[in-house]
């Protein structure tokens, strides 16, 4: 997240990090586990992000499972994260 954040963006970015990819530990990530990464999100230097989420995804769905965000950013920038929630394939 932080190496995301050092680069320079024309407009305001968030950074988007689907952990499906750890299979087995995405899958199984209780309450405990989703508040660790909150805590490691909420203490992480954002540098030029304006926001970061941490989401989960499967094959058989359509449907980004938001786990944990952080949003430095502007409302207009919020708004737009939670479009991308609840209809992710759009545009």
């Amino acid at each position: 997240m932080e190496d995301k954040g050092k680069k320079r963006y024309e407009s305001p970015s968030i950074a988007v990090v689907d952990i499906s990819r750890l299979g087995e530990t995405s899958r199984l990530l209780d309450a405990d586990g989703i508040a660790r990464y909150q805590h490691v999100l909420d203490a992480c230097n954002l540098g030029n992000l304006r926001g970061a989420l941490l989401v989960r995804t499967t094959l058989a769905s359509r449907v980004i499972e938001p786990l944990c965000v952080r949003m430095d950013g502007s409302e207009e920038l919020s708004a737009l994260v939670v479009q991308l929630i609840a209809n992710p394939y759009s545009g």
